[in-house]
């Protein structure tokens, strides 16, 4: 369905009484019914095309209406203006058809361009393994939710994983080859292989789909064992944030590493994660969020993300974000937060 404000309708039948009543009023000097041909092409940008019919229709009938009742009906001057208000009619009806099949089939590919995201973005449990997760996904596109940021949880054997990554561009393009990397990330032998043996093997998968030369993906990996330790592979993305009640530091890398599809060898780091201690992943479009030539203060708001809920945390820290913006998003983000419980 196409989205519509039926309401417009009398809006622009009120039009065509109003301009009625101010021409009776002027008399047989001047004349606005010229002004006619407005209220269809009014109603032909919020109706359909047979309200809009219904508009045109009207405004005729009244026009044809002012003419019988001022004894001008075959004047050629009336003649010329009824032509107007109808050829203005029978336009605003065509204009309305082209803009039902052009939003037609926008809602079309952004139907599409949805079901392709969540076939990248499943929806999260709350609990995985031995951590709370509360996941958020701020689309930069209002008809589409498409990009190339992605996350995913998993429970192993060695405890809960994640993953949050960013794929260069956007579009379909950047959600296919998010779909590989997350396609690698679920299918890698988890019980086995250790976090940086998946992010390796997670990098050729990237390659062996032949991307262009400027394709790449950053990615974080992490690990919360049953035990509470916190294994980090990080490849070539922000650094995770940890946050311990009002504290908040940065997890850094042992050593930079290269992005996916560009031979990523990632060096892990490890430390003890404690209960209640969180750690937040997210993408670059947080940090990159600039307004009138300011950045946005991840940093500044990151201390309460210790407080209240996983969720709720992740509600206040898109809400400041949307707030700095004003609404406007320039890039996708994707954010995780998990809590070993």
């Amino acid at each position: 369905m196409v989205p519509e404000r039926p309401a417009a309708i009398t809006i622009g039948l009120l039009l065509v009484a109003l301009i009625t009543i101010v021409d009776v009023a002027l008399g047989p000097g001047l004349q606005v019914t010229g002004l006619f041909t407005t209220p269809p092409f009014l109603a032909a940008v919020f109706v359909n095309a047979r309200r809009t019919a219904i508009v045109g229709l009207v405004s005729l009938g009244a026009n044809v209406g002012l003419a019988v009742n001022a004894h001008q009906l075959t004047q050629n001057s009336q003649l010329i203006r009824m032509g107007g208000v109808a050829v203005a009619a029978i336009g605003a009806v065509a204009l309305t058809v082209v803009r039902e099949r052009e939003q037609r089939k926008a809602l079309t590919i952004g139907h599409i361009a949805e079901v392709a995201q969540l076939a990248v973005l499943r929806v999260m449990p709350p609990t995985v393994g031995n951590a709370t997760l509360g996941v958020r996904y701020v689309s930069a596109s209002a008809e589409a939710r498409v990009g190339g940021d992605f996350y995913e949880a998993l429970r192993t054997e060695r405890g809960m994983r994640a993953i949050v990554g960013d794929v260069r561009g956007k579009g379909l393009g950047s959600v296919q080859l998010a779909n590989v990397l997350i396609g690698g990330f679920r299918g890698a032998d988890h019980d086995q292989l250790t976090l940086a043996e998946v992010a390796i093997g997670m990098d050729k998968a990237f390659t062996r789909f032949e991307p262009s030369d400027e394709d790449f993906a950053t990615a974080i990996l992490i690990e919360v064992s049953h035990a509470g330790d916190l294994t980090v592979v990080n490849c070539g993305h922000p650094a995770p944030l940890l946050v311990s009640g009002v504290d908040v530091k940065q997890i850094d890398p042992p050593t930079p590493a290269l992005p996916m599809g560009l031979g990523s060898l990632p060096r892990p780091t490890e430390l003890m994660l404690q209960p209640g201690e969180r750690v937040l992943l997210y993408t670059d479009g947080i940090i990159e969020a600039r307004l009138r030539g300011s950045t946005f203060d991840l940093m500044d708001h990151a201390p309460a993300l210790g407080q209240g809920s996983v969720d709720l945390a992740l509600d206040r820290l898109v809400g400041a974000l949307d707030t700095f913006l004003g609404g406007h998003m320039s890039d996708d983000v994707a954010l995780l937060l998990l809590e070993r419980t």
